[in-house]
């Protein structure tokens, strides 16, 4: 089935019906040279479970099924169930699942679509996905916050938010998504792909960037704080960092700015000045604070 073909995708839209939402991110892809290289930057290998958020038509879930063991696919929209049952209906290793990502835990859905091969209590996997762009950075966030049974994501997104995650500290882009992403994982945009592949076009171009994610050890409350304090900084991106941390979180600005010191960081500095391993321990020695365990 041709489904990097408009024509053939138009058709099939058609028989069911559909009109594609600029509102879901429902933009297609249709070249088969840039779908082979998504798979390819992906180095997916035939024992791998991959998680695919938007599948839409089925268009790079066919050749995700090709290269890997299981493949689970989260469609949120159910008019479109219909038409991956007709595309992807034939492939004995996919599974089509009508849920909104942004909600669901993706390693018990891994688990429970996979006999508890991948997932949780299991085997880590990978996530490949044309991401929907209004939902990118808090899909990327959900990942990181949750600790996922995840070893690498390889993501189509606007090159903007690509831009800004491996953006460095001092630039302008650089955010709490350069740090999230840079510190619990290795980005790299791999490939840059103009709006001229997609069915219908979208008004960006986009990028596909490669996440090879980091072993840590972090707890749970570890990492509920990480984000606690990294948002807190950019909270307000114009004052300094003690000023924003203390007025976000409520602390003493002498406490802060004893931490910030601890931790090897210049008060007068800005959140974009201070790099994602500062950040961490900053993190670690802000939560003592926090809790009012603050020793020496």
């Amino acid at each position: 089935m041709n489904l990097w073909s408009p024509n053939t995708l138009k058709e099939i839209l058609a028989k069911h019906n559909l009109t594609l939402y600029h509102g879901l991110g429902q933009h297609f892809l249709t070249d088969y040279g840039i779908l082979s290289k998504i798979i390819e930057k992906a180095e997916i290998k035939k024992t791998d479970g991959v998680l695919e958020i938007g599948p839409g038509a089925g268009v790079l879930t066919r050749l995700l099924a090709k290269a890997s063991k299981k493949v689970v696919a989260l469609e949120i929209d159910k008019k479109l169930l219909p038409v991956l049952a007709e595309t992807t209906g034939d492939l004995g290793n996919v599974v089509v699942v009508n849920a909104d990502a942004r909600e669901v835990d993706f390693d018990r859905v891994m688990a429970e679509h996979t006999n508890g091969e991948f997932g949780f209590q299991g085997k880590p996997y990978l996530i490949v996905a044309n991401l929907p762009y209004y939902a990118t950075s808090p899909l990327i966030f959900k990942v990181f916050e949750e600790g996922c049974n995840v070893f690498s994501m390889t993501l189509m997104m606007q090159k903007e938010v690509a831009e800004r995650i491996i953006a460095k500290p001092g630039s302008k882009a650089y955010g709490s998504l350069s740090v999230a992403c840079q510190f619990f994982s290795d980005p790299k945009i791999v490939l840059k792909v103009p709006r001229t592949v997609f069915f219908p076009p979208p008004d960006v171009e986009s990028a596909v960037v490669r996440f090879t994610l980091k072993e840590n050890l972090l707890t749970p409350d570890e990492r509920q704080n990480f984000f606690r304090v990294v948002r807190a900084a950019f909270a307000m991106r114009r004052k300094t960092i003690a000023k924003s941390l203390s007025g976000v979180l409520g602390l003493e600005r002498d406490c802060v700015e004893e931490i910030l010191l601890k931790t090897g960081i210049n008060p007068s500095f800005r959140a974009e000045q201070v790099s994602p391993e500062h950040f961490y321990h900053l993190s670690q020695i802000m939560m003592r604070c926090l809790t009012k365990e603050l020793g020496s």
